[in-house]
């Protein structure tokens, strides 16, 4: 039997929601931000567990959006708006490696 890694997932808009997800379903999410704003998420990602920075974000005004990941000693909080509304991603360090380590090329 296949375990799966839950992460927690959090959207902001009107009205609060967390859930939680497979790890799979929140690569698909990144990756869909990630086209959509033609920003490097994973690479983005691959720095931060390299624990070269604490902290990466990036901003755009027009049009609007913002990504934001922080690494501590608790895991690692990831916030992006999309569709008009925030997503905050809380995972361990461990579930990003896993996550980054699916998503490398041949």
């Amino acid at each position: 039997m296949r375990s799966v890694e839950l992460v927690k997932v959090h959207f902001k808009k009107t009205d609060d929601l967390s859930n939680y997800a497979a790890l799979e379903t929140v690569c698909s999410l990144l990756h869909e931000f990630e086209s959509k704003k033609n920003l490097p998420v994973f690479d983005i990602l691959k720095i931060l567990i390299s624990r070269k920075v604490d902290s990466l974000s990036f901003t755009k005004d027009n049009p609007h959006f913002y990504f934001y990941s922080r690494l501590d000693d608790d895991g690692v909080l990831i916030k992006f708006d999309d569709l008009n509304r925030e997503v905050e991603i809380s995972m361990t360090t461990e579930a990003l490696r896993t996550m980054i380590e699916a998503t490398k090329s041949p």
